[in-house]
């Protein structure tokens, strides 16, 4: 087992993915394909469907998040839980400043769209 830490933010553990992708078995890639490529489903789905996804079982994407230097599946996914709820973020930044720009929110509406 790894005796080093995860990278975080998400965009280093992406390198990290990417730069043993060659080395790793094929159940491995499978995860790491999978990782790279639907990082909002690893942050949402069950570690039981991700590993569904990827072909493969629990336990192995349980092995598979250890050897990038998790204790096992829930730290790797905080990492993408992470930056997926700093997207989120982004998205209530840019509501905020639209409302701003059309005069703030309507009386009894949500947000900046009204109810009519």
């Amino acid at each position: 087992m790894a005796s080093y830490r995860p990278p975080d933010p998400c965009e280093d553990l992406i390198k990290l993915i990417h730069d043993r992708y060659a080395d790793t078995s094929k159940s491995s890639q499978r995860i790491a394909l999978y990782l790279t490529l639907k990082p909002n489903d690893v942050a949402v789905l069950s570690v039981n469907a991700i590993a569904a996804k990827c072909g493969t079982h629990a336990s192995r994407f349980v092995r598979y998040a250890q050897s990038l230097g998790d204790k096992g599946s829930k730290e790797l996914q905080a990492v993408f839980q992470r930056r997926l709820s700093k997207a989120a973020l982004g998205f209530d930044a840019r509501v905020r400043a639209l409302e701003s720009e059309l005069g703030g929110p309507r009386e009894g509406g949500w947000g900046f769209w009204p109810i009519s």
